[in-house]
């Protein structure tokens, strides 16, 4: 929630209210803060599946499934090109704008990677806690 805030924030000094895009019941119309959103959106669901993954022992692991490995990857390389803007193709096909200066992209980047690893470190330090050190939670199941 406070990456999407702080996206948000950042978003305001770029962002022109009287544009024909923040028309509430207007034709759709990309501008900054939905392209922002929309990056994060995608980059939050990956990361979602990705942290969330269980693998063994009820499940394949990450690596096993090389499906769903190489589509993390897939994505997390599409969500970055869009971040550092390197096509145009890419940018027109998922319908935004154009980042308006490295610093910002810097800062988009900077806060995508560190959402991915406060998340990661809290699902890996609260299944810790979960499971304790010897695999069992703390009701006796064994995981």
């Amino acid at each position: 929630m406070c990456a999407l805030l702080y996206l948000c924030r950042i978003t305001e000094p770029y962002i022109d209210r009287k544009d024909d895009s923040f028309q509430p019941d207007g034709e759709f119309k990309a501008n900054l803060k939905n392209s922002v959103l929309f990056i994060y959106q995608w980059f939050l669901q990956s990361c979602v599946i990705f942290v969330n993954y269980q693998g063994r022992p009820f499940m394949i692991s990450l690596r096993e499934n090389s499906k769903l490995f190489y589509m993390l990857c897939f994505m997390f390389f599409v969500v970055f090109s869009a971040v550092t803007d390197q096509s145009d193709e890419l940018r027109e096909t998922l319908q935004l704008t154009k980042l308006p200066n490295e610093e910002f992209q810097f800062e988009l980047g900077k806060t995508l990677i560190l959402d991915f690893v406060l998340c990661n470190s809290i699902e890996m330090i609260v299944r810790k806690v979960y499971l304790g050190a010897n695999g069992y939670s703390v009701w006796g199941y064994a995981y």
